[in-house]
């Protein structure tokens, strides 16, 4: 049984409940839902993939930005489709 996570905003701090239900995704992590805008999250990723230090590329792995556990590949599969 999971339980859902108490966000009623998005990323931006906009409220999730002016979106449509096609722009937004559940992803289950732990046992908790948790409910993101899908275009915050495609910057999340974007922003980890591109990150350099010191002009040296290093891509990091995306993590959940309220767990902070990282994404498995069923995550992914599931923001792709």
């Amino acid at each position: 049984m999971s339980s859902k996570y108490k966000n009623d905003e998005d990323l931006c701090m906009n409220p999730l409940n002016r979106f449509s239900s096609r722009s937004l995704i559940t992803i289950n992590q732990n046992k908790t839902i948790y409910t993101f805008r899908i275009s915050d999250l495609l910057k999340h990723i974007n922003t980890n993939l591109l990150y350099t230090s010191n002009y040296i590329h290093e891509p990091k792995l995306s993590k959940n930005p309220y767990n902070n556990i990282e994404f498995s590949l069923h995550d992914y599969y599931n923001i792709y489709f």
